[in-house]
């Protein structure tokens, strides 16, 4: 099945098939852990015979994204242990090693095995006895995950038809999300529009993450909007998931998937129209950034005023950071109220990293000693957390990170493609600044990230 679905003459095929199962979620949840299993069965003969026979990961690649796109999708159907809390992160554990293992990928001292490295101190020094494995897990897996991505595809060449296609698995799951929540949303005479974040109009699941997936598909529609890469087969199709995407994102009321995705919109389209291939090849008429740039827009502004006027003028004032409290008075307005309360969490992290400098409190402790009401609260903030836990080496993490950013930006200067590759990059650590690393997006994209695209007149080695 994994070569039907990156296979870009079936694209209509595989939208409509991604439709259907956000339909029949809606009645039954199972669905999702049929297809799940199914996917894997039927890919599990040509994902051996290339792991025995050819000297190659290139199937790997998309059959990674696509098992780690369920991640958000299993867990708002609670499919779990079916489709396990936080696939994605022991997925891509589970596949790196069977990689290693078999020497299909060599282990070299790069940037991904140095930050693999700074991850381990955070287990020897562990300053709560309340911590289990599954905090350890959700909170260490997650930049561990990310580690090995990098060691794998930081030297991979990937052809530019393939990496779209990869791209497009991910698509094709927030689009099975978007159906889901759209039919799952109450009549509107129902919701109440209260300034925070709304739990009716995700299908019930956190609207963090659900914002995050939404923000996600609607910057990937931009992406192939932009490109005429065709997602769904047709482009006009294209055009209508930036509104489907970016209504129901707004609609939640949860501002952080909506508005990384938003401001990536923008990033693209300045890297894309600047980038010296580009300026190469704008005579020749095959592209319209600036008219299909300008429709996208417009797309995202009706949206939004269609949630404005729908909600009583309330979603420009949760944007604005207003809370019922603020507008009633019984609070100032502050940089934690608008962050709802993400500041304090970091100033509280800050604080335990100033006290356990060198160490940190270890993997998945910090939760549990930040005192007073911010005990227990998961982090939000991943870089917060990263120097709260593992102190130093915390932040060279950080450190090596922003390097591997530079080094996206740098590379390729005049290639066209250097757009997607550095917003991929950013996408990643925007979501880890409101969702931590809770899903599979920062992992892959900042993994992705990594790659070189090749131009389309190379052949992929």
């Amino acid at each position: 099945m994994i070569k039907s679905l990156i296979d870009p003459s079936k694209n209509f095929l595989w939208t409509i098939v991604h439709i259907l199962m956000g339909v029949l979620c809606v009645f039954d949840a199972s669905v999702i852990i049929f297809w799940f299993y199914l996917f894997i069965f039927s890919s599990l003969s040509k994902i051996i015979s290339i792991f025995l026979y050819q000297n190659s990961v290139n199937i790997f690649i998309p059959f990674i994204i696509y098992i780690s796109s369920f991640d958000v999708l299993g867990r708002m159907l609670r499919s779990s242990p079916f489709i396990p809390w936080e696939l994605s992160k022991y997925f891509i554990i589970f596949v790196s090693i069977i990689l290693f293992i078999s020497n299909k990928i060599k282990i070299k001292m790069n940037l991904g095995f140095l930050l693999f490295i700074l991850l381990i101190p955070s287990l020897i020094v562990i300053e709560s006895p309340r911590v289990t494995f599954a905090d350890i897990a959700s909170y260490l897996f997650g930049p561990l995950s990310m580690s090995l991505l990098i060691i794998i595809l930081s030297n991979y060449k990937i052809d530019k038809t393939l990496f779209d296609a990869s791209l497009r698995l991910i698509w094709l799951i927030s689009v099975t999300v978007l159906v889901y929540v759209i039919l799952k949303t109450p009549d509107y005479a129902d919701l109440s529009f209260s300034l925070s974040a709304d739990f009716e109009t995700t299908g019930g699941f956190g609207s963090n993450q659900i914002s995050t997936i939404l923000g996600v598909g609607m910057f990937l529609s931009f992406y192939a909007w932009m490109n005429k890469i065709s997602f769904s087969s047709y482009h006009t199709l294209d055009g209508v998931f930036i509104g489907l995407f970016a209504y129901q994102g707004f609609l939640t009321f949860s501002r952080g998937g909506m508005v990384v995705s938003i401001f990536l919109t923008l990033v693209y389209y300045f890297l894309f129209t600047t980038s010296e291939s580009y300026q190469k090849t704008k005579s020749k008429k095959k592209l319209k950034p600036a008219y299909y740039f300008l429709v996208a827009m417009a797309i995202l502004i009706i949206s939004f005023w269609i949630i404005q006027v729908i909600s009583g003028g309330n979603v420009v004032l949760r944007y604005l950071g207003e809370t019922n409290a603020t507008l009633s008075g019984d609070k100032i307005k502050s940089i934690n109220t608008v962050t709802t309360g993400r500041f304090a969490i970091l100033l509280a992290d800050l604080n335990l990293w100033y006290e356990n400098f060198i160490f940190g409190v270890g993997a998945g402790a910090s939760k549990f000693l930040r005192g007073n009401k911010l005990e227990g609260i998961a982090p939000h903030i991943e870089f917060s957390r990263m120097l709260a836990e593992h102190g130093v080496f915390g932040l060279l993490y950080l450190l090596i990170l922003l390097f591997i950013g530079f080094k996206s930006y740098n590379k390729n200067v005049k290639d066209i493609n250097r757009a997607i590759i550095v917003c991929m990059f950013l996408l990643g650590m925007g979501t880890a600044m409101h969702s931590s690393m809770r899903t599979f997006v920062t992992p892959i994209f900042i993994g992705m990230s990594t790659m070189t695209i090749l131009k389309e007149k190379d052949e992929e080695p």
